[in-house]
Protein backbone atom coordinates (compact mmCIF):
# COMPACT_ATOMS: atom_id res chain seq x y z
CA UNK A 1 0.00 0.00 0.00
CA UNK A 2 1.18 3.48 -0.84
CA UNK A 3 1.12 5.53 2.37
CA UNK A 4 -0.67 8.89 2.39
CA UNK A 5 1.97 11.19 0.88
CA UNK A 6 0.30 14.42 2.01
CA UNK A 7 -0.21 13.28 5.59
CA UNK A 8 3.51 12.62 5.96
CA UNK A 9 4.30 16.18 4.85
CA UNK A 10 1.85 17.67 7.37
CA UNK A 11 3.32 15.50 10.11
CA UNK A 12 6.78 16.80 9.23
CA UNK A 13 5.53 20.40 9.45
CA UNK A 14 3.81 19.68 12.79
CA UNK A 15 6.96 18.21 14.29
CA UNK A 16 8.86 21.37 13.37
CA UNK A 17 6.26 23.80 14.77
CA UNK A 18 6.75 24.93 18.39
CA UNK A 19 3.93 25.00 20.93
CA UNK A 20 2.67 28.34 22.25
CA UNK A 21 2.30 29.22 25.96
CA UNK A 22 -1.12 27.53 26.10
CA UNK A 23 0.39 24.26 24.93
CA UNK A 24 -1.42 24.49 21.62
CA UNK A 25 0.47 23.81 18.44
CA UNK A 26 -0.28 26.42 15.80
CA UNK A 27 1.07 27.24 12.43
CA UNK A 28 -0.20 29.27 9.56
CA UNK A 29 -1.11 27.42 6.42
CA UNK A 30 1.67 28.49 4.06
CA UNK A 31 1.75 27.77 0.38
CA UNK A 32 3.26 24.47 -0.62
CA UNK A 33 6.87 25.13 -1.54
CA UNK A 34 9.79 22.87 -2.37
CA UNK A 35 12.06 25.51 -0.86
CA UNK A 36 10.55 24.88 2.59
CA UNK A 37 12.94 22.45 4.33
CA UNK A 38 10.17 21.03 6.56
CA UNK A 39 8.02 20.25 3.54
CA UNK A 40 10.99 18.66 1.80
CA UNK A 41 11.67 16.55 4.89
CA UNK A 42 8.21 14.99 4.62
CA UNK A 43 8.20 14.41 0.86
CA UNK A 44 8.49 10.95 -0.65
CA UNK A 45 11.18 10.53 -3.27
CA UNK A 46 8.48 10.14 -5.92
CA UNK A 47 7.20 13.64 -5.03
CA UNK A 48 10.72 15.08 -4.92
CA UNK A 49 11.43 13.59 -8.34
CA UNK A 50 8.16 14.71 -9.90
CA UNK A 51 8.16 16.54 -13.21
CA UNK A 52 8.64 20.30 -13.16
CA UNK A 53 5.05 20.71 -14.29
CA UNK A 54 3.82 18.61 -11.37
CA UNK A 55 5.95 20.61 -8.95
CA UNK A 56 4.58 23.89 -10.26
CA UNK A 57 1.07 22.45 -9.94
CA UNK A 58 1.60 21.65 -6.25
CA UNK A 59 3.17 25.05 -5.58
CA UNK A 60 0.01 26.83 -6.75
CA UNK A 61 -1.80 25.44 -3.70
CA UNK A 62 -1.87 26.11 0.00
CA UNK A 63 -0.12 23.47 2.08
CA UNK A 64 -3.31 21.77 3.35
CA UNK A 65 -4.82 21.56 -0.11
CA UNK A 66 -1.60 20.26 -1.67
CA UNK A 67 -1.39 17.63 1.08
CA UNK A 68 -5.02 16.66 0.43
CA UNK A 69 -4.32 16.29 -3.28
CA UNK A 70 -1.31 14.06 -2.58
CA UNK A 71 -3.37 11.93 -0.17
CA UNK A 72 -6.11 11.43 -2.76
CA UNK A 73 -3.52 10.52 -5.39
CA UNK A 74 -2.12 8.01 -2.88
CA UNK A 75 -5.62 6.55 -2.47
CA UNK A 76 -6.08 6.32 -6.22
CA UNK A 77 -2.73 4.56 -6.49
CA UNK A 78 -3.75 1.99 -3.89
CA UNK A 79 -7.11 1.38 -5.56
CA UNK A 80 -5.48 0.57 -8.89
CA UNK A 81 -2.75 -1.44 -7.15
CA UNK A 82 -5.41 -3.63 -5.49
CA UNK A 83 -7.29 -4.03 -8.78
CA UNK A 84 -4.20 -4.96 -10.80
CA UNK A 85 -2.89 -7.40 -8.17
CA UNK A 86 -6.29 -9.13 -8.04
CA UNK A 87 -6.61 -9.32 -11.83
CA UNK A 88 -3.06 -10.65 -12.16
CA UNK A 89 -3.61 -13.40 -9.58
CA UNK A 90 -7.13 -14.43 -10.60
CA UNK A 91 -7.38 -14.20 -14.39
CA UNK A 92 -5.63 -16.41 -16.96
CA UNK A 93 -3.29 -14.49 -19.25
CA UNK A 94 -5.67 -14.32 -22.21
CA UNK A 95 -8.64 -13.20 -20.10
CA UNK A 96 -6.48 -10.59 -18.38
CA UNK A 97 -5.29 -9.18 -21.71
CA UNK A 98 -8.88 -9.02 -22.99
CA UNK A 99 -10.08 -7.27 -19.83
CA UNK A 100 -7.31 -4.68 -19.96
CA UNK A 101 -7.99 -4.03 -23.64
CA UNK A 102 -11.72 -3.65 -23.07
CA UNK A 103 -11.24 -1.16 -20.21
CA UNK A 104 -8.36 0.81 -21.76
CA UNK A 105 -6.00 -0.22 -18.98
CA UNK A 106 -3.17 -1.80 -20.97
CA UNK A 107 -0.80 1.16 -20.69
CA UNK A 108 -1.53 1.74 -17.01
CA UNK A 109 -1.10 -1.96 -16.22
CA UNK A 110 2.20 -2.00 -18.13
CA UNK A 111 3.41 0.94 -16.02
CA UNK A 112 2.35 -0.93 -12.88
CA UNK A 113 4.30 -4.05 -13.87
CA UNK A 114 7.37 -2.00 -14.75
CA UNK A 115 7.46 0.56 -11.92
CA UNK A 116 5.01 -0.68 -9.28
CA UNK A 117 2.76 1.64 -7.28
CA UNK A 118 5.34 4.42 -7.32
CA UNK A 119 5.02 4.48 -11.08
CA UNK A 120 1.24 4.76 -10.79
CA UNK A 121 1.53 7.58 -8.24
CA UNK A 122 3.87 9.53 -10.51
CA UNK A 123 1.58 9.03 -13.49
CA UNK A 124 -1.51 10.20 -11.56
CA UNK A 125 0.35 13.22 -10.17
CA UNK A 126 1.44 14.25 -13.67
CA UNK A 127 -2.10 13.75 -14.94
CA UNK A 128 -3.47 16.01 -12.19
CA UNK A 129 -0.94 18.65 -13.16
CA UNK A 130 -2.48 18.68 -16.65
CA UNK A 131 -5.57 20.23 -15.04
CA UNK A 132 -4.45 22.87 -12.49
CA UNK A 133 -8.02 23.50 -11.38
CA UNK A 134 -8.40 19.92 -10.18
CA UNK A 135 -8.69 19.99 -6.39
CA UNK A 136 -9.24 17.68 -3.46
CA UNK A 137 -13.02 17.48 -3.86
CA UNK A 138 -12.79 16.43 -7.50
CA UNK A 139 -10.24 13.75 -6.65
CA UNK A 140 -12.39 12.51 -3.75
CA UNK A 141 -15.39 12.10 -6.07
CA UNK A 142 -13.25 10.23 -8.57
CA UNK A 143 -11.88 7.93 -5.86
CA UNK A 144 -15.38 7.22 -4.58
CA UNK A 145 -16.35 5.98 -8.05
CA UNK A 146 -13.12 3.99 -8.38
CA UNK A 147 -13.67 2.35 -4.98
CA UNK A 148 -17.11 1.17 -6.08
CA UNK A 149 -15.58 -0.21 -9.26
CA UNK A 150 -12.86 -1.97 -7.26
CA UNK A 151 -15.41 -3.54 -4.91
CA UNK A 152 -17.41 -4.89 -7.86
CA UNK A 153 -14.30 -6.31 -9.52
CA UNK A 154 -13.07 -8.02 -6.34
CA UNK A 155 -16.52 -9.49 -5.69
CA UNK A 156 -16.69 -10.94 -9.19
CA UNK A 157 -13.19 -12.39 -8.90
CA UNK A 158 -13.99 -13.98 -5.53
CA UNK A 159 -17.08 -15.82 -6.81
CA UNK A 160 -16.64 -19.57 -6.71
CA UNK A 161 -15.92 -21.39 -9.95
CA UNK A 162 -19.02 -22.34 -11.92
CA UNK A 163 -19.52 -26.10 -11.85
CA UNK A 164 -19.89 -28.45 -14.81
CA UNK A 165 -23.51 -29.47 -15.28
CA UNK A 166 -24.42 -33.16 -15.15
CA UNK A 167 -24.77 -33.21 -18.94
CA UNK A 168 -21.33 -31.65 -19.28
CA UNK A 169 -19.86 -34.24 -16.91
CA UNK A 170 -21.38 -37.03 -19.00
CA UNK A 171 -19.87 -35.59 -22.18
CA UNK A 172 -16.47 -35.19 -20.51
CA UNK A 173 -16.53 -38.80 -19.36
CA UNK A 174 -17.30 -39.90 -22.92
CA UNK A 175 -14.49 -37.72 -24.22
CA UNK A 176 -12.03 -39.10 -21.66
CA UNK A 177 -12.79 -42.74 -22.39
CA UNK A 178 -13.99 -42.71 -25.98
CA UNK A 179 -17.61 -43.35 -25.08
CA UNK A 180 -16.82 -46.78 -23.63
CA UNK A 181 -16.68 -48.14 -20.12
CA UNK A 182 -13.85 -46.77 -17.98
CA UNK A 183 -10.94 -49.18 -18.48
CA UNK A 184 -9.31 -50.80 -15.47
CA UNK A 185 -5.73 -50.05 -16.50
CA UNK A 186 -5.67 -46.34 -15.69
CA UNK A 187 -4.16 -44.00 -13.10
CA UNK A 188 -0.68 -45.45 -12.94
CA UNK A 189 1.24 -42.29 -13.89
CA UNK A 190 1.05 -40.75 -10.43
CA UNK A 191 2.53 -43.94 -8.93
CA UNK A 192 5.44 -43.79 -11.35
CA UNK A 193 6.23 -40.12 -11.85
CA UNK A 194 5.56 -38.72 -8.37
CA UNK A 195 8.42 -40.87 -7.10
CA UNK A 196 10.58 -38.21 -8.75
CA UNK A 197 9.39 -35.52 -6.34
CA UNK A 198 12.07 -33.93 -4.19
CA UNK A 199 10.70 -34.81 -0.73
CA UNK A 200 12.38 -31.80 0.87
CA UNK A 201 10.22 -29.57 -1.35
CA UNK A 202 7.09 -31.70 -1.76
CA UNK A 203 6.67 -32.16 2.00
CA UNK A 204 5.80 -28.45 2.20
CA UNK A 205 2.60 -28.98 0.16
CA UNK A 206 -0.62 -30.19 1.79
CA UNK A 207 -2.46 -32.69 -0.42
CA UNK A 208 -5.53 -34.89 -0.74
CA UNK A 209 -5.88 -37.67 -3.31
CA UNK A 210 -9.33 -38.33 -4.78
CA UNK A 211 -9.10 -42.11 -4.82
CA UNK A 212 -12.50 -43.32 -3.64
CA UNK A 213 -15.79 -44.01 -5.41
CA UNK A 214 -14.56 -45.14 -8.81
CA UNK A 215 -12.82 -43.25 -11.61
CA UNK A 216 -15.97 -41.74 -13.15
CA UNK A 217 -17.23 -40.54 -9.77
CA UNK A 218 -13.88 -38.90 -9.02
CA UNK A 219 -14.49 -36.33 -11.76
CA UNK A 220 -17.78 -35.44 -10.08
CA UNK A 221 -16.00 -35.15 -6.72
CA UNK A 222 -13.45 -32.78 -8.26
CA UNK A 223 -16.22 -30.74 -9.85
CA UNK A 224 -17.95 -30.27 -6.47
CA UNK A 225 -14.77 -29.37 -4.60
CA UNK A 226 -13.59 -26.81 -7.14
CA UNK A 227 -17.00 -25.18 -7.52
CA UNK A 228 -18.13 -25.22 -3.88
CA UNK A 229 -14.86 -25.32 -1.99
CA UNK A 230 -13.88 -27.63 0.84
CA UNK A 231 -16.61 -28.04 3.46
CA UNK A 232 -14.95 -26.80 6.64
CA UNK A 233 -17.70 -28.33 8.77
CA UNK A 234 -16.65 -31.86 7.82
CA UNK A 235 -13.42 -33.76 8.31
CA UNK A 236 -11.13 -33.39 5.33
CA UNK A 237 -8.05 -35.54 5.71
CA UNK A 238 -4.82 -34.45 4.14
CA UNK A 239 -1.19 -35.53 4.04
CA UNK A 240 2.00 -34.10 2.54
CA UNK A 241 2.48 -34.45 -1.20
CA UNK A 242 5.66 -36.38 -0.32
CA UNK A 243 7.51 -37.15 2.90
CA UNK A 244 11.16 -37.24 3.80
CA UNK A 245 11.07 -40.26 6.12
CA UNK A 246 9.01 -42.74 4.13
CA UNK A 247 6.12 -42.59 6.59
CA UNK A 248 5.55 -39.13 8.01
CA UNK A 249 2.43 -37.78 9.62
CA UNK A 250 0.24 -39.10 6.80
CA UNK A 251 0.77 -42.65 8.07
CA UNK A 252 -1.22 -41.73 11.12
CA UNK A 253 -4.13 -40.86 8.86
CA UNK A 254 -4.00 -44.19 7.04
CA UNK A 255 -2.10 -43.37 3.86
CA UNK A 256 0.26 -46.08 2.68
CA UNK A 257 3.55 -44.20 2.52
CA UNK A 258 2.70 -41.22 4.67
CA UNK A 259 1.99 -39.07 1.62
CA UNK A 260 -1.37 -38.29 0.01
CA UNK A 261 -3.01 -41.09 -1.99
CA UNK A 262 -1.73 -41.39 -5.55
CA UNK A 263 -4.00 -44.10 -6.95
CA UNK A 264 -6.94 -41.86 -7.83
CA UNK A 265 -7.72 -39.61 -10.78
CA UNK A 266 -6.80 -36.31 -9.10
CA UNK A 267 -4.63 -35.00 -6.28
CA UNK A 268 -5.60 -31.68 -4.72
CA UNK A 269 -2.63 -29.62 -3.54
CA UNK A 270 -2.32 -26.45 -1.45
CA UNK A 271 0.08 -23.59 -1.97
CA UNK A 272 3.56 -24.01 -0.52
CA UNK A 273 3.53 -24.01 3.30
CA UNK A 274 -0.26 -23.63 3.26
CA UNK A 275 -3.23 -25.76 4.25
CA UNK A 276 -5.87 -27.16 1.92
CA UNK A 277 -8.67 -26.74 4.45
CA UNK A 278 -7.68 -23.24 5.52
CA UNK A 279 -6.23 -21.76 2.32
CA UNK A 280 -7.97 -23.68 -0.44
CA UNK A 281 -6.93 -25.66 -3.51
CA UNK A 282 -4.15 -24.09 -5.53
CA UNK A 283 -3.01 -27.00 -7.70
CA UNK A 284 -4.66 -30.12 -9.13
CA UNK A 285 -2.57 -33.04 -10.33
CA UNK A 286 -4.46 -34.84 -13.10
CA UNK A 287 -3.74 -38.56 -13.43
CA UNK A 288 -3.64 -40.35 -16.78
CA UNK A 289 -7.34 -41.36 -16.76
CA UNK A 290 -8.29 -37.76 -17.55
CA UNK A 291 -5.47 -36.50 -19.74
CA UNK A 292 -7.89 -36.19 -22.69
CA UNK A 293 -10.00 -33.57 -20.85
CA UNK A 294 -7.04 -31.71 -19.30
CA UNK A 295 -7.67 -28.59 -21.38
CA UNK A 296 -11.38 -28.64 -20.50
CA UNK A 297 -10.51 -28.57 -16.79
CA UNK A 298 -8.03 -25.73 -17.27
CA UNK A 299 -10.61 -23.64 -19.10
CA UNK A 300 -13.41 -24.31 -16.61
CA UNK A 301 -11.47 -23.68 -13.41
CA UNK A 302 -9.04 -20.76 -14.00
CA UNK A 303 -8.38 -20.23 -10.29
CA UNK A 304 -6.44 -23.48 -10.02
CA UNK A 305 -3.24 -24.59 -11.73
CA UNK A 306 -3.57 -28.04 -13.34
CA UNK A 307 -0.54 -30.30 -13.79
CA UNK A 308 -0.39 -33.66 -15.53
CA UNK A 309 0.89 -36.43 -13.29
CA UNK A 310 3.76 -37.19 -15.70
CA UNK A 311 4.89 -33.53 -15.37
CA UNK A 312 4.19 -33.06 -11.66
CA UNK A 313 7.63 -33.89 -10.25
CA UNK A 314 9.35 -31.46 -12.61
CA UNK A 315 6.79 -28.76 -11.76
CA UNK A 316 6.83 -29.01 -7.96
CA UNK A 317 10.60 -29.54 -7.74
CA UNK A 318 11.02 -26.11 -9.35
CA UNK A 319 8.94 -24.30 -6.70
Amino acid sequence: MYLAAGKKILQSISRATPYNLMGVQKFENPKFSFSNPYILDGCDDVVLNASEKAKRYLETKQLNEAAGVLDEISSKTNIFGDIFNALKSKLPEKELAAYLEKNNLKELYSDFLKNGEKGLFSKFLNKSAQNPSLGVESLQKENKILNTWKTNILQKLSVKNAAFSQDELNLLTQKAFGGVKVPSGVNYDAFVYLNGLNPEIACKFDAHGLAKGGVANQLEQLNNLLSKGINKNKDFYTAPLAVTDGAGIGAGLGTAGGHAYRDGSFILVSGKNKSLAADGIEYVIVNDAYYKIFDDLVKKFPEQKFIRADKAAEFFNSL
